[in-house]
């Protein structure tokens, strides 16, 4: 399995990696970081993700635009937003969005779904 994280903060990506990894205990899985959606897209492009998460604030592109660009190129990845704003959740909407952390990610509350494992 392999596992995409995008968020511009580095101490929120170790914070959600912990979570994933901790969900995933038993699953082989691979999981890569990036702080930048555009740098995010040109991987995906080269070999697909099985799963995405996406902070939803960041400079370059911000999360839901991502979102939109990559269901041009795949509508089957399952994508999780992080956030720490709520209000944002109508938007994942318009992307079939899977899920949504709240930021900082919290290890007991970060459950992925039975089929993603």
């Amino acid at each position: 399995m392999r596992i995409a994280i995008c968020d511009d903060q580095a101490e929120c990506i170790e914070q959600t990696m912990a979570a994933v990894k901790m969900c995933l205990q038993g699953v082989d899985a691979r999981v890569d970081k990036f702080k930048s959606g555009m740098s995010f897209l040109q991987e995906f492009q080269k070999r697909p993700y099985d799963l995405v998460l996406f902070d939803i604030e960041m400079p370059e592109i911000d999360g839901i635009t991502l979102a939109k660009k990559l269901r041009r190129i795949s509508k089957d990845v399952p994508i999780i937003f992080l956030t720490s704003h709520i209000e944002y959740a109508l938007e994942g909407y318009e992307v079939n969005a899977l899920r949504y952390f709240t930021k900082p990610v919290d290890p007991e509350k970060a459950i992925l779904p039975q089929f993603l494992l």
